[in-house]
């Protein structure tokens, strides 16, 4: 995992000193995440580092990082056992494809590689799980000023559904 989060660091490094004019951005947010087969809820609780990179008047990417943790706790049953389930780490590296549809309202679709980190507890035991999966997603950015804006995002990872909404402050 560490050769991966080494890698992505790099990778933005390098994009981010390209001859493109780019927008440094900062983002803080709160996502639900919850699973197609198991009856589980979860939130966790996001931090992210993005740039974004012009292509022409109507057309931007951003790369994008977010690392984050579980808020709460939900309750699963399972074959009669009950075991409270957390998230641990949440981790996205994602490339945005932006469309500006106004000066207020940016539309996009990301395909994103992402970690969840999950550890359930039941009787005094405790077993954690992660691992990577791509994903996709789309969303909506609402910009308040040039510098202050909110996105509103919906992404598919395999059997898992995450929505969220960000803050996004821009450089």
């Amino acid at each position: 995992m560490k050769k991966s989060i080494f890698a992505a660091a790099i990778a933005f490094a390098a994009i981010s000193t390209s001859t493109f004019a780019s927008d440094l951005s900062v983002s803080g947010g709160i996502s639900n995440v919850s699973m197609d087969d198991i009856d589980l809820s979860l939130n966790v609780v996001t931090a992210g580092l993005g740039s974004t990179y012009d292509i022409n008047d109507s057309f931007s990417v951003m790369p994008e990082v977010r690392i984050g943790t579980g808020l709460g706790d939900d309750e699963m049953n399972w074959e009669g056992l009950t075991a409270d389930v957390e998230i641990d780490r949440f981790l996205a590296l994602s490339v945005r494809a932006n469309y500006q549809v106004n000066d207020k309202v940016t539309l996009y679709v990301q395909p994103t590689y992402a970690e969840l980190k999950v550890t359930a507890s039941a009787m005094g035991a405790e077993a954690s799980e992660s691992g990577w999966e791509f994903g996709g997603g789309l969303g909506l950015n609402y910009a308040f000023s040039k510098q202050s804006s909110v996105d509103v995002q919906y992404e598919r990872f395999s059997d898992t559904d995450v929505v969220g909404v960000a803050y996004r402050y821009s450089f």
